[in-house]
């Protein structure tokens, strides 16, 4: 049995561990991989991605492959990009094709109905993935299965049940980094891992909202990897690939303190070449930040969102306070690691004084990053009904609903004042880190960030990220960017 594998932009860590899991299983696997340039969330320009799109050439490339099952991996950011490669790989083959990921997990019932799509996986997909492999070699498919969702001539037939969560993750082969590795050798600068699946908090606008909410029946959401498995991948991975520095795209890495310290410990001593870690803010203290800093941490990224307490708690379902927030900053900041923070705009009932609030405590803090995100509705998490309560329910929430395609930089279906308060809010917190503090109070206490809406975001965002990775301190976007202009110099092919 053989699948084909579709997916655009970056390394995909669902698709590895699938991809080692089949090929254990005895099945062979294969990526046609796209840089969907100009075409992603982080970089989207209409024209441009129309004229790198290729959509007609991936469909030809993954029929040559000759798979007998074609799977794309879907987030909603890449969904209508998705959907239009299947719709044309179903017009020169009839290869049956699978959608996995979040978004067809949390919209099986809408996914399944388009006539170019035969099945749906729900959920962790090992499992699942290689029990349909057997039934589609067995011509047995169109049973009830495990989470999958299929069709009978056009009759839909549910999953039946789930598989359980994977408790011990040591027993999963490690990731087919080769899968990846193969299309761009930018791949192999920055080696990225996971030690655990799922996460301690439930933010309403997350993804594991929507898992934890699928496996409510399960005692264990949370799952670990062992530090030796860990460690035992990563010197696999130096030695096979050289790779000069490693991101941690766990969740959250400081879940336990305790064990943090000791895989730390081994890491400094084992592998030992810079990194990134995902944190949250309740996990920082100066025991913590030491041990980044002594361990050649390149940066953090660390979730804020809001510094309006109410909103955070009732809005996002986040208990950290404002004091835990501003004292990880003041720690990281006096330990001299680097941080990039994550702010959200347009939530519910969100007003110009809560977003001038944050600019102060920003200005006086000084993360060295601020990404700006836009409140994006991902369907079935929480944040979408609360929206609904609040009868804050915009334009933007209708055009998800639609399957628009949308990402969260852009200000695409909000009200001329979200997209006004946006776009000017985002362009200051982008320009921040390189503007004195006192200009910066000036433009907050006269409320001149208006002036700032008419910047091109390429302007306050792409260029100053494109500084930052030239200086090599923040390694994910040097190997993003890395990526990019070796697929621009291909011209996507």
């Amino acid at each position: 049995m053989k699948v084909t594998f579709v997916f655009g932009a970056y390394e995909n860590l669902g698709i590895e561990y699938l991809s080692s899991y089949l090929k254990l299983k005895g099945h062979e696997t294969a990526l046609v991989f796209s840089p969907m340039l100009f075409n992603d969330a982080y970089l989207c320009n209409p024209f441009l991605g129309k004229i790198f799109s290729h959509i007609k050439f991936l469909a030809k490339k993954v029929v040559k492959s000759e798979p007998d099952l074609v799977a794309f991996s879907a987030l909603f950011d890449n969904y209508h990009w998705a959907t239009l490669v299947a719709k044309e790989i179903k017009k020169i083959s009839d290869v049956p094709i699978v959608f996995g990921g979040i978004h067809p997990t949390s919209l099986p019932e809408t996914v399944i109905k388009n006539s170019f799509i035969d099945y749906v996986c729900i959920g962790e997909g090992e499992l699942a993935f290689e029990n349909l492999c057997i039934k589609i070699g067995e011509k047995n498919e169109n049973i009830p299965l495990k989470n999958i969702w299929s069709k009978i001539d056009g009759e839909v037939i549910e999953n039946d049940g789930l598989y359980p969560l994977i408790d011990k993750l040591d027993n999963l082969p490690f990731p087919d980094k080769d899968i990846y590795y193969s299309k761009s050798p930018y791949f192999k600068s920055a080696y990225s891992i996971i030690t655990s699946r799922g996460c301690p908090y439930n933010c309403y606008f997350c993804c594991n909202n929507v898992l934890r909410s699928l496996y409510s029946g399960e005692k264990k959401y949370l799952r670990f990897r062992s530090r030796e498995n860990v460690l035992e991948e990563l010197k696999i991975g130096k030695e096979r690939y050289n790779y000069r520095s490693v991101l941690f795209h766990d969740d959250n890495l400081i879940t336990k303190k305790k064990s943090f310290f000791e895989f730390m410990e081994s890491y400094k001593e084992e592998i030992s070449v810079p990194y990134m870690a995902i944190v949250h803010p309740k996990n920082i203290d100066r025991d913590v930040a030491i041990t980044l800093k002594k361990t050649d941490c390149a940066y953090v990224s660390m979730g804020i969102q809001t510094f309006n307490a109410d909103c955070r708690k009732n809005i996002l379902n986040r208990f950290e306070t404002n004091d835990e927030i501003i004292n990880a900053l003041k720690i990281l900041k006096e330990e001299k690691i680097h941080v990039v923070v994550d702010h959200i705009f347009n939530l519910p009932n969100e007003t110009d004084d809560d977003l001038v609030d944050a600019g102060n405590l920003y200005n006086k803090y000084r993360p060295d990053r601020i990404v700006s995100y836009n409140l994006t509705y991902y369907p079935s998490t929480e944040i979408v009904e609360i929206a609904k309560r609040e009868n804050v329910i915009s334009q933007r929430l209708k055009m998800m609903e639609d399957d628009v395609s949308l990402t969260y930089f852009d200000s695409k279906g909000d009200s001329k004042e979200n997209s006004v308060r946006f776009n000017s809010f985002r362009n200051l917190f982008s320009i921040m880190p390189f503007v004195p503090k006192g200009i910066i109070r000036f433009i907050l206490t006269k409320k001149r960030y208006r002036f700032l809406s008419k910047i091109p975001f390429f302007v306050t965002g792409i260029l100053p990220n494109i500084v930052r990775a030239l200086r090599g301190k923040e390694i994910k976007a040097n190997q993003m960017i890395g990526i990019f202009l070796y697929n621009l110099l291909k011209l996507g092919y």
